[in-house]
C-alpha cells in the first residue's frame, strides 16, 4: 500500500527505557530521534523512570500538545505508561 501523504501535525511523545533495544543504552533513542526528525515530526523524548514516577511529564504532557504517546520498552514500560497517561484520552503507540 502507497502513504500518498502523511499528517505532520501530530506532535509525539515517545518514552523510552533507556535499556531497551538489546540492552545498547541510547541508541534505540538516537535512532527513534534521527528518524521522527527526518519525517518531519514535532516530538520530545523522554526515558522511562524505574519507580513509573510520571507526575511532572504528565503535567508537560497535558499542556504541551502532544497528539500521540509512543512507547518503547518492554511489558514492564508499557504498563507504567499507560496506567500513569490512561486518563488523558490520547492513542498509544507500542
Amino acid at each position: 500500500m502507497l502513504i500518498k501523504s502523511i499528517d505532520l501535525s501530530r506532535k509525539l511523545l515517545y518514552i523510552i527505557n533507556p535499556i531497551a533495544g538489546n540492552g545498547s543504552r541510547g541508541l534505540l533513542r538516537k535512532l527513534i530521534e534521527e528518524q521522527t526528525r527526518k519525517a518531519g515530526f514535532d516530538f520530545q523524548c523522554h526515558d522511562s523512570t524505574i519507580g513509573g514516577d510520571y507526575e511532572e511529564l504528565l503535567s508537560q504532557t497535558s499542556k504541551s500538545g502532544f497528539t500521540d504517546i509512543i512507547i518503547a520498552g518492554g511489558d514492564g514500560t508499557i504498563n507504567q505508561v499507560v496506567g500513569a497517561f490512561r486518563h488523558l484520552d490520547l492513542p498509544f503507540g507500542i
